[in-house]
């Protein structure tokens, strides 16, 4: 999936909030969170937008368009389904042709780092750059449960292949 590229500083969350949701209707417009990854993603208006955040940065990536109920079409013509899952603070995004999903979560607001442009300059990159290492993708729990999840695949695709 090519749609994890950023380019540039987006100080264009700041300030909006996930919006009112019908009970009956959970609507997948508002702020997201990729489980285990510094990617946010931004539906609203018939557009999706994905940031890059860290604790100190925001980067734009890609956006995609709105084709269809809960999918979003990327200039590359790769086709996004996002979904909620159970209640409205779930959630999961597909590319189309891909094995897996991303689960979301839902945030309440954008993230701090979003609230103003990056900083510039060769030190300003080279802080990002660090700070990207830094940082866990995965909280010590996230990390187990993938792990175990993972480790559970592997053995039944073994136990699969003996038969």
């Amino acid at each position: 999936m090519r749609f994890v590229m950023a380019t540039a500083a987006a100080p264009a969350l700041v300030g909006r909030t996930a919006p009112a949701v019908s009970a009956h209707q959970p609507t997948t417009d508002g702020i997201w969170r990729m489980d285990g990854y510094g990617t946010v993603l931004s539906l609203r208006d018939g557009t999706l937008r994905e940031y890059q955040t860290t604790t100190v940065i925001c980067l734009e990536g890609d956006s995609a368009q709105r084709t269809g109920p809960g999918t979003y079409t990327v200039p590359d013509g790769t086709v996004l389904t996002v979904r909620t899952r159970g209640d409205r603070d779930r959630g999961s995004l597909r590319a189309d042709g891909s094995v897996g999903e991303r689960s979301l979560r839902r945030l309440p607001k954008s993230p701090e780092a979003c609230a103003s442009p990056a900083p510039e300059g060769p030190l300003a990159a080279f802080d990002v750059f660090w700070q990207s290492f830094e940082e866990p993708v995965f909280t010590e729990e996230e990390f187990a449960e993938r792990r175990d999840s993972a480790f559970d695949r592997a053995l039944n695709v073994l136990r699969e292949a003996r038969r």
